[in-house]
């Protein structure tokens, strides 16, 4: 059953409360309002607020993002960014999976890993740390100039050299630029923690986090100079901080980018847990 006609796109208005939503019972990055915002639509069915993101592999189409409460008028249906437990989950409701593929990984950490930077495998990233604040003026803040700020993203983005990058590659670089800016522009309407870090009284990097639930935060971005060692950690045990009380936090999935997969495994998730597009077709009775 196909419901594209009838979707709405997610905007300010109802971002955050559709993410409210969505958080109750979907634990992921791609629930944070400043995600649905950028990637997502809506609509009201059966008293019911349902999630839809354009499918990647079926062009003009549109998947459901997390499984709804009512699912007695769904035949065949696409879902995306779905984790094992919720395939699961869709197979018991009565739903045969006639399709499944591989989107990436998801990276969840221990807040309390970065709050303690305790034991061996944490080892070179207090050595970093202490080196970064050992050698150059930190200066932390959590408002600061949104000119100043987009300016940095526009020159980390220059500092990438998309030119070089495939097609595919292009079109999701500067997508990611157009939605950073964009949350950016947004920090005083959503509600967020965010962090700006001179180093030398000079931006050197920037992040944006948001509460998902009890248990989990999200990290929407993190902006650094690469040349800036250690800085990336900084930010991220600035993060905790904020979040202290919150035991998890996720940044997401690399995509594509095996630099920043690399860089994930790097520090030490607890948990990597694939997301997956699903055809699922409801299993006749009789």
């Amino acid at each position: 059953m196909s419901f594209v006609s009838k979707l709405q796109k997610i905007t300010l208005k109802n971002a955050v409360e559709i993410s409210h939503i969505l958080a109750k019972k979907k634990s992921s990055f791609f629930v944070n309002p400043f995600y649905l915002l950028n990637n997502c639509y809506f609509q009201e069915r059966d008293g019911e607020t349902l999630v839809f993101q354009s499918s990647i592999f079926r062009k003009g189409q549109h998947n459901l993002i997390h499984i709804p409460k009512h699912t007695d008028k769904l035949e065949q249906q696409g879902f995306t960014l779905l984790f094992n437990d919720e395939i699961n989950e869709l197979q018991s409701l009565g739903f045969k999976i006639i399709e499944k593929k591989e989107i990436g990984v998801e990276y969840f950490f221990k807040t309390a890993d970065f709050l303690e930077l305790k034991g061996k495998k944490f080892s070179q990233m207090r050595k970093t740390i202490n080196k970064l604040k050992r050698e150059h003026d930190i200066n932390v803040f959590t408002f600061y100039d949104k000119n100043k700020a987009e300016l940095f993203i526009n020159e980390w983005a220059k500092s990438k050299n998309s030119e070089k990058m495939s097609e595919k590659e292009r079109h999701g670089f500067d997508k990611e630029l157009k939605s950073n800016l964009e949350a950016i522009s947004l920090l005083d309407v959503i509600s967020n923690n965010s962090y700006f870090v001179e180093v030398d009284h000079k931006l050197g990097g920037l992040a944006i986090d948001v509460r998902l639930n009890n248990d989990l935060y999200a990290g929407v971005f993190l902006k650094v100079n690469n040349r800036i060692k250690g800085l990336t950690e900084l930010i991220t045990e600035l993060s905790c901080r904020g979040y202290k009380d919150t035991p998890f936090f996720t940044t997401g999935a690399a995509g594509g980018n095996e630099g920043l997969a690399e860089h994930n495994k790097h520090m030490h998730p607890c948990e990597e847990k694939m997301l997956y597009f699903v055809l699922a077709e409801k299993k006749k009775i009789g």
